[in-house]
């Protein structure tokens, strides 16, 4: 007659049969780990090695409870999207993101909301993953090219919901 817990912390919750939260800024398209995510990624050897070769947070952390409450582990969830912007990058699907502009991302509506408040002239996304490059654009350049980035790709919209919530909502 004692209650029975079924969901356990994670940083790789399950999804339970939703879509993946996702937002878009230019070409670089943002998630959450999930377990679908690594299931899928676990069923593609030369992925995981990449993983696995850049001690990428994504194998490191999988099956730890979050360190503080809200906390997600961000990745660019597929490669750029067509645009002149990403010319001369890496692809970077399936990196985690550790901060903007200096800020540690603490969670995918954190990370948005770093986004929408920067006035800085460019964006500095860096990684937990190691030997990648830092991806350095210049945020009106992204925010420019996002609409047609979308049109051109057929994507409905820039961001799930939540997302959405978060970039459209009032700030200081």
């Amino acid at each position: 007659a004692l209650p029975v817990k079924t969901e356990f912390p994670t940083l790789f919750p399950d999804l339970h049969g939703a879509y993946p939260s996702y937002f878009i800024l230019g070409p670089l398209v943002f998630s959450r780990a999930s377990a679908q995510l690594m299931g899928v990624l676990g069923r593609i050897p030369k992925v995981m090695q990449l993983l696995e070769s850049r001690a990428s947070p994504l194998l490191t952390r999988y099956g730890d409870k979050p360190a503080f409450s809200g906390e997600e582990i961000v990745v660019i969830s597929s490669p750029f999207l067509p645009s002149k912007l990403s010319t001369g990058y890496d692809d970077p699907a399936f990196r985690a993101v550790k901060a903007v502009n200096g800020i540690a991302v603490k969670n995918l509506r954190h990370l948005v909301s770093v986004l929408r408040d920067s006035k800085d002239k460019y964006l500095i996304i860096e990684f937990f993953d190691q030997q990648v490059d830092k991806l350095v654009f210049r945020r009106a350049d992204l925010l420019n090219a996002t609409e047609t980035i979308l049109t051109e790709n057929g994507v409905r919209s820039q961001g799930s919901p939540d997302t959405m919530a978060e970039w459209n909502s009032a700030h200081p």
